[in-house]
C-alpha cells in the first residue's frame, strides 16, 4: 500500500473527526464507517496488515480525543 494512499485516507479521516466539528459521536462514527468501508473495498486485494493495525490505533486515538473534547472540563476538580 502506497504512503500517498494512506496520507490521503488520513486527511479524509482528519476532516471527518475534527474535534470542533460539532456532531455527535454516533454521527462521526457513521461517517467514518462509510469512508473506511469504501476504502477497504478498493484496497481489499492488497494484503497489508501492519499499516492497517497502525491506522486502527490512530483512528481509535482520534475517537478518544473526540469524546474527551465533548466531555470538556466538566467533572474535573481542580
Amino acid at each position: 500500500m502506497a504512503d500517498k494512499a494512506l496520507d490521503k485516507l488520513k486527511t479524509q479521516i482528519r476532516k471527518l473527526s475534527r474535534r470542533t466539528r460539532g456532531h455527535s459521536l454516533a454521527r462521526v462514527i457513521a461517517d467514518l464507517k462509510e469512508t473506511l468501508l469504501g476504502w477497504k473495498a478498493y484496497f481489499d486485494a492488497a494484503e497489508v496488515l501492519s499499516p492497517l493495525r497502525d491506522l486502527d490505533k490512530w483512528i481509535r486515538r482520534r475517537m478518544r480525543c473526540y469524546v474527551w473534547k465533548q466531555w470538556g472540563r466538566r467533572g474535573i476538580v481542580s
